[in-house]
């Protein structure tokens, strides 16, 4: 009888803990990985795949001088990681080990556009970055920093 009870206890009460652990608010994910989702269209550029490109560590001047060109003799020279994704009604998402240094993302169309095809993330343990690819374009639609902020700021002064 009282295997029986100490069954039932158990049986009841980790359904119970789980649903307190999930509804805590806290990450699931672990801090030191970065969680990239990519919606996409069956028009999304013009309806050929996308390259996603991501390097780390990067810096602020190596990005900002990045063109299409030197970015695609860099990814076959530094063997950069890149995802080949094609244009279909679905999102992607990556889950990417990550250390805490600046990370790129880079976006690679048919054509060129003349903004949103890369994004500089500083600190990207712990963060969810979220992009639209339209017809011929990249939207960033989210930016959020996972990372427990100090609880410094959250103090009364007396």
């Amino acid at each position: 009888m009282l295997r029986r009870l100490k069954y039932l206890v158990l049986l009841f009460a980790l359904p119970l803990t789980g649903c307190a652990w999930f509804s805590s608010g806290k990450p699931i994910a672990p801090t030191n990985t970065l969680n990239i989702n990519i919606q996409m269209e069956k028009t999304s550029n013009l309806g050929h795949a996308i390259t996603v490109l991501i390097q780390q560590p990067t810096n602020m001047d190596a990005f900002v001088g990045q063109s299409y060109a030197s970015l695609s003799q860099e990814a076959l020279d530094k063997n950069m990681t890149r995802y080949v994704y094609l244009a279909k009604s679905e999102d992607h998402h990556l889950v990417l080990p990550v250390s805490d240094t600046p990370l790129a993302i880079y976006f690679i169309l048919d054509h060129q556009p003349v903004s949103g095809w890369n994004y500089l993330i500083n600190s990207p343990q712990g963060a969810v970055q979220s992009f639209t690819v339209n017809t011929s374009n990249v939207t960033r639609t989210q930016n959020i920093e996972l990372k427990a902020k100090s609880d410094d700021s959250s103090k009364k002064k007396s």
